[in-house]
């Protein structure tokens, strides 16, 4: 469900005609490579653009470590990648990568392990989950 702040109402604030304008998509092509066996690096691309509604401010990136779920990482961005570094090593991690218009969109999850040193790298995400709204 959409916040009701998320909508641009045209009639002295009765939503007759309202237009929702945070994301309805969640960004695609959501990729995770290895710089090292404790760093990952992230990246993406827009939501379909009609699935935008609205001019893109930010990303949101929420890192959370499967075995202590309790931390986790939160950060913004403007670019369309990012690394987390400090990882632990052969470790699960879930991450979830949202675009942002006045508020935040629909989140696109997904569960990877880091690596161990002598594994070879870069390799893609093991599992995701679409269309999640935090």
């Amino acid at each position: 469900m959409v916040p009701k702040e998320a909508f641009v109402c045209t009639h002295f604030n009765a939503c007759f005609d309202c237009i929702a304008v945070v994301p309805s998509g969640t960004p695609v092509n959501v990729r995770v490579t290895w710089s090292s066996s404790t760093a990952a690096n992230v990246s993406w691309e827009p939501p379909r653009l009609a699935d935008q509604n609205g001019l893109i401010r930010r990303y949101v990136l929420v890192l959370t470590d499967k075995r202590s779920p309790e931390s986790n990482r939160t950060v913004s961005t403007t670019a369309m990648f990012y690394m987390f570094d400090q990882l632990k090593e052969y470790h699960p991690y879930a991450l979830s990568v949202a675009a942002e218009t006045i508020s935040v969109g629909l989140h696109y999850l997904l569960n990877f392990n880091t690596l161990e040193d002598s594994e070879l790298f870069p390799l893609m995400c093991l599992s995701y989950i679409n269309l999640y709204r935090f």
